[in-house]
């Protein structure tokens, strides 16, 4: 699972985030930061 997000989701979304400034960058770590704090709570469960 992790070598399919590393190997196909985030070039691709690095690659749709390319015309936004700071090259879809900060929306991406915003974006995997939101995503780990939302399953954090699945870890404790």
């Amino acid at each position: 699972m992790v070598y399919l997000v590393l190997a196909e989701f985030i070039p691709e979304a690095l690659a749709v985030g390319a015309n936004l400034k700071g090259g879809g960058h900060r929306e991406l770590v915003g974006g995997v930061i939101a995503g780990i704090t939302l399953m954090l709570p699945l870890v404790v469960v």
